[in-house]
């Protein structure tokens, strides 16, 4: 009987077509990444109070910072880079980074921060 039902559960939608038909991925631009880097920030510091606050480990302290801006430079990450910096397999989806400047709430200093993020396809 359980062969059956597994048999049965195979088809997700018998004499019907495919429901979820896979599409070519849309090249991924630089514009595409600074603005989800733009919304990512800005929704996180509305979620803090108009800051955006991280750890910084080398320093052992916290800090509040403010967005500059996001470079305009896209980057991608090869496999290898990706396991070299992260000590860890590489994702299967395609991995950009870009570098963000922003001023730390007290300071005049400008700090170099870089984003990654994995394209995730859209259905």
């Amino acid at each position: 009987m359980l062969g059956s039902l597994m048999a049965l559960g195979a088809q997700e939608h018998p004499g019907k077509p495919v429901e979820h038909p896979s599409k070519p991925a849309a090249k991924v631009t630089a514009e595409d990444i600074r603005k989800g880097i733009q919304a990512y920030i800005a929704k996180d510091t509305q979620l803090k109070g108009g800051y955006f606050l991280i750890w910084d480990g080398q320093a052992k302290r916290p800090r509040v910072l403010q967005l500059v801006r996001v470079h305009d430079k896209l980057n991608k990450l090869t496999a290898a880079d990706y396991e070299r910096l992260f000590k860890t397999k590489a994702p299967a989806a395609e991995v950009y980074f870009a570098c963000c400047d922003f001023r730390e709430v007290g300071s005049k200093a400008t700090l170099d921060w870089t984003f990654t993020c994995k394209r995730h396809p859209l259905a």
